[in-house]
């Protein structure tokens, strides 16, 4: 179903409960129905490129979700309850209004990409020593001025992209970290 014109996806895609995976990038979709909760055997989810701007109440009911990409929409916020999807291990939401990341993010145990490039963030929670699967975190094209230490404490972190921040510094914590790459470009060193 990818780069196709579809615009509405029918509430009873929820009856296709054996469903594992839904790649719907490049498409005009604004919304994405709430019958979407039933899916939970879905695994993989390539929304990508539509017109979305919220998701659905029952996003956070896809229990075996291991894979989302979100990227090129005009999400202004994740759902507030995201940290429920404790299987999600790939997920990407670059290119949208994202703001700020809801205090369940940071319960999100498997997770070990996350990419949030182009948005709006301008701080990211001490919190995130929480997610200690992630091995890379691309904040590039954000808002941020500082990094919390506590990224230091992401035992398995290897790569994380800040380049076009408005960062002035970076902890001194982060020398403990086993970086193979950093990117760091147009801040305000």
């Amino acid at each position: 179903l990818i780069d196709n014109k579809i615009s509405v996806i029918p509430d009873f895609i929820g009856k296709l409960t054996k469903l594992d995976t839904i790649l719907l990038r490049n498409n005009k979709l604004s919304k994405i129905p709430e019958s979407f909760g039933s899916l939970k055997k879905l695994s993989r989810l390539d929304i990508s490129n539509n017109k979305l701007s919220s998701l659905p109440k029952s996003f956070s009911q896809l229990e075996s979700l291991q894979s989302l990409v979100i990227n090129q929409n005009q999400l202004t916020a994740l759902p507030k309850d995201i940290g429920k999807l404790k299987k999600l291990r790939f997920f990407q939401a670059n290119d949208n209004l994202i703001s700020g990341l809801p205090e369940s993010f940071y319960e999100l145990e498997n997770l070990e990409v996350f990419e949030i490039m182009n948005n709006n963030i301008s701080d990211i929670s001490p919190k995130i020593k929480n997610l200690k699967s992630l091995d890379a975190i691309s904040f590039g094209g954000n808002k941020l001025s500082n990094i919390p230490k506590e990224i230091s404490e992401l035992p398995n972190l290897t790569f994380i992209n800040l380049n076009n921040n408005r960062l002035t510094r970076l902890p001194d914590e982060l020398i403990n970290v086993k970086l193979e790459e950093i990117r760091i470009d147009n801040n305000q060193f």
